[in-house]
C-alpha cells in the first residue's frame, strides 16, 4: 500500500499550502522556465481553496456551479505527499477531468507515490461512477509520461476497466484551439509538449449496468469490442 488518501478539507489549509510551496520553490529554482513568486503561490492557494473545497451537488444532482471540484490527498507514514483534483463538467457533458497533481518534490520514492495517484484516481472514478459520469480528461507531458503512467495504470483498477485514448497533443508554446482543450491547459501556452488523454468506460461494462437497470432488454454485442480482422 502507498497509503492512506482521503478527500481534503479546509482543516488541511496548512499542509496544503506547505505542499505547494514545495512544489512552487522547485519550480523556482535557478534556470527554470516556470519562475515563480510568493505573491503566485499565495493566488494559487487562494483559487485552489476557492475551486476545490465545499464541493456540493444540487437538487438536479449537477455539481456547484459555483465549486466543481474536490481534491484527494494521498499520505505516507501521517505526511501528505501528493495532491490530486476532480473537477466535474456543470450541464454539458458527463465528465470529469483531473485538474492538478501536485507531488511533494522531496519524496524520492517515484513507485510509492505514483501508486497512491493510482489509489487516488479509482476512488474518484469511482465516486464519479456514482453519479452516472463515466469519462474524464487528464494532461500529461509526453517527455517523460511512459514510466511514470506504465505504474500507474498497473496499479490502478480504473484503467482496467476503461480505454484510453490520446486526445490531442498540443507543441509546446502554443495553444489549443478548443475551449475545453484550453481550459485543461490552463488558458495558457507551455515550454513542454502536452498530450491531452481521456479515459473511457469500456462499452460491456456500460451495457452491464444498463440492463441491471432493466433499461436494456437485450444482449448487445459492443462493435469496439466484436472479434473482426481489425483486432484479431
Amino acid at each position: 500500500m502507498a497509503g492512506a488518501t482521503r478527500e481534503l478539507t479546509r482543516d488541511d489549509g496548512e499542509i496544503i499550502y506547505d505542499l505547494m510551496m514545495k512544489r512552487y520553490i522547485q519550480l523556482s529554482q535557478v534556470g527554470s522556465k516556470n519562475s515563480r513568486t510568493s505573491d503566485n503561490i499565495d493566488e494559487q492557494y487562494k483559487v485552489f481553496m476557492e475551486e476545490h473545497m465545499d464541493f456540493t451537488w444540487t437538487p438536479e444532482g449537477l455539481p456547484s456551479e459555483l465549486n466543481a471540484g474536490r481534491a484527494i490527498g494521498v499520505w505516507d507514514k501521517g505526511e501528505l505527499r501528493m495532491i490530486v483534483t476532480q473537477r466535474f463538467a456543470t450541464r454539458r457533458l458527463p465528465t470529469w477531468y483531473v485538474g492538478n497533481m501536485i507531488t511533494d518534490p522531496e519524496y524520492n520514492n517515484f513507485y510509492k507515490v505514483t501508486k497512491g495517484m493510482a489509489e487516488a484516481i479509482d476512488g474518484c472514478a469511482e465516486y464519479a461512477e456514482s453519479k452516472g459520469y463515466t469519462q474524464f480528461y487528464w494532461v500529461t507531458s509526453t517527455k517523460a509520461w511512459n514510466k511514470r503512467e506504465q505504474i500507474w495504470y498497473n496499479a490502478s483498477k480504473t484503467f482496467k476497466r476503461y480505454n484510453v485514448f490520446i486526445e490531442n497533443i498540443i507543441p509546446a508554446g502554443e495553444e489549443p484551439k478548443f475551449d475545453v482543450e484550453k481550459m485543461l491547459l490552463g488558458y495558457r501556452p507551455h515550454p513542454t509538449d502536452l498530450a491531452i488523454k481521456c479515459a473511457k468506460i469500456k462499452p460491456h461494462i456500460r451495457h452491464e449496468h444498463f440492463q441491471k437497470q432493466g433499461l436494456l432488454k437485450v444482449n448487445y454485442n459492443p462493435l469496439q469490442e466484436e472479434k473482426n480482422e481489425f483486432n484479431k
